[in-house]
C-alpha cells in the first residue's frame, strides 16, 4: 500500500495525447513539474474501437520506467453517445457511423458501446492499479451531441419515457460502481464534474428542471457505493459547479463558499462523494482565444500565470483535490520544456510545494502492486 499528501494536485490537459503516445519528452517535462499526478487519455473521445488491457502493455511498462508522477488514465463518456445530423456538437470527428448508429446513449447497449465504455474502465482501473496510481479521471461531457444533456430531449431520441430513461441512466452508474469495486477496490474516480449540484452557466450543461442527463448515471454509482458500503471515492471536479474561470480571488473565495452551501446536504447523503477545484490558467491576457475570450473567462482581472498564485493557493487551502486544466484557448501547455518553451515547468507561480507551506490535511490511499491485475469482467 501507498499514500499521498493532501492536498493533491493533478494535470488535466488534451496537449497529454493518449497513452500509447506519451512520449519521453512530455515524461521528463512532467516529473520535472510539482503536478503530483497527471491525467492521460486511454484513447480520443472520439475513438470507437475495441481494445484489451495488451493494447497498452508498452505504455503501461513505459510509465512504470519513466514516471515520476502517478498516471491517471482518462476515459470519456463520450463513447456511448450518439451523434445526429444537426446535433450540438464541436467537431466533426462525432460524424461518424459509429456514433450516428447511436440513438441519443446507448444506454442499453444496443451498439455495444456501453459495454465498450465498460471494457475501458476496466483497463483503466487495472491500468492503474497495476502503475500505484490512485484512480482513473472520467469525462462526463457529452461531446457528440451536448443537447442530450437534457433528460426530455434524450428520452425523445431513445423513445422511452423520461422515468425509464432515468432508472437506466442510473443503472449505468450502479455498474459502474460494482465494476470498481471489483477492479479496484477503494479507487478513487474523478470526475471532471457531476453536475449534482444542479448549477452551472455552460450553455451547453443547462438542463431546465432536470438534472443533467450524465448526472443520473453519476448519482446511481454513489446511491450503489452508499448502499453496499463501498471504499471508492468519488470526486466531483467543479469544471461545471465552480468553473475554470475567475475574474478575480474575491470571485473565486464567493464560489467556493456557495458551492460548499450547494453541496452540503449532498455530502451528507453521499459519503463516497467528495469535492474538487479546478481552475484554467493563461500565459497572458493577450493569450485567450477561443471560449476562453467569452463570459467569467473574458471578463477576468487576472493578467498572466503569476496572478493565479493566490487563487490556486486558495483552491488547494480549500480541497483536498485541484485540478489544472491547461487548455490551448489559454496557450498554457504544460508539457513545454524550459529549453523548447516559455513555461519552466516546476518554477510557475502557482505550483503547491516550492511556493506554499501547506497543512497535511490527511492521505490518499491506493495500491502498489507489482503484478499484472486481471481484466475482471
Amino acid at each position: 500500500m501507498f499514500s499521498h499528501l493532501l492536498p493533491y494536485l493533478l494535470l488535466v490537459s488534451f496537449s497529454a495525447g493518449p497513452m500509447n503516445n506519451f512520449g519521453l519528452a512530455k515524461m521528463k517535462a512532467i516529473n520535472r513539474s510539482s503536478y503530483d499526478g497527471v491525467a492521460v487519455r486511454l484513447t480520443s473521445p472520439y475513438d470507437t474501437g475495441h481494445h484489451s488491457m495488451s493494447d497498452f502493455a508498452k505504455a503501461v511498462r513505459f510509465f512504470r520506467d519513466k514516471s515520476g508522477k502517478q498516471i491517471w488514465p482518462w476515459i470519456f463518456f463520450n463513447r456511448f453517445v450518439g451523434s445526429e445530423e444537426g446535433g450540438k456538437t464541436h467537431s466533426p470527428l462525432s460524424n461518424t457511423p459509429a456514433f450516428r448508429r447511436i440513438k441519443g446513449m446507448d444506454i442499453y447497449n444496443k451498439e455495444g458501446a456501453l459495454e465498450d465504455f465498460f471494457t475501458r474502465m476496466r483497463i483503466s482501473l487495472a491500468i492503474s492499479r497495476r502503475l500505484g496510481s490512485p484512480g482513473i479521471v472520467i469525462d462526463p461531457e457529452l461531446y457528440n451531441d451536448y443537447g442530450v444533456s437534457d433528460i426530455s430531449r434524450l428520452a425523445k431520441r431513445i423513445g422511452k419515457p423520461e422515468g425509464e430513461v432515468k432508472r437506466s441512466l442510473e443503472a449505468v452508474g450502479v455498474r459502474m460502481c460494482d465494476i470498481a469495486d471489483k477492479q479496484y477496490p477503494g479507487a478513487t474516480i474523478w470526475f471532471l464534474d457531476t453536475g449534482l449540484s444542479g448549477k452551472g452557466s455552460r450553455p451547453f450543461f443547462s438542463s431546465g428542471r432536470h438534472y443533467r442527463s450524465f448526472t443520473y448515471i453519476i448519482r446511481g454509482l454513489l446511491e450503489r457505493a452508499g448502499s453496499k458500503h463501498s471504499r471508492i471515492i468519488v470526486i466531483s471536479g467543479g469544471e461545471i459547479s465552480l468553473t475554470y474561470c475567475q475574474e478575480s480571488l474575491e470571485g473565486l473565495e464567493r464560489g467556493i463558499k456557495q458551492r460548499g452551501m450547494d453541496y452540503e446536504p449532498l455530502l451528507e447523503k453521499y459519503p463516497n462523494l467528495a469535492l474538487g477545484g479546478t481552475i484554467a490558467p493563461w500565459i497572458s491576457s493577450g493569450a485567450k482565444k477561443g471560449w476562453m475570450k467569452e463570459g467569467s473567462c473574458g471578463a477576468s482581472k487576472i493578467k498572466d500565470l503569476d496572478e493565479f498564485r493566490p487563487l490556486v493557493k486558495k483552491l488547494l487551502r480549500s480541497y483536498n483535490h485541484v485540478w489544472i486544466y491547461g487548455a490551448w484557448a489559454g496557450g498554457y501547455d504544460p508539457f513545454r520544456t524550459v529549453a523548447q518553451g516559455k513555461i519552466p515547468l516546476g518554477r510557475t507561480a502557482f505550483f503547491k510545494h516550492q511556493t506554499y507551506d501547506l497543512p497535511c490535511r490527511g492521505v490518499l490511499p491506493g495500491t502498489a502492486s507489482h503484478d499484472v491485475p486481471e481484466i475482471k469482467q
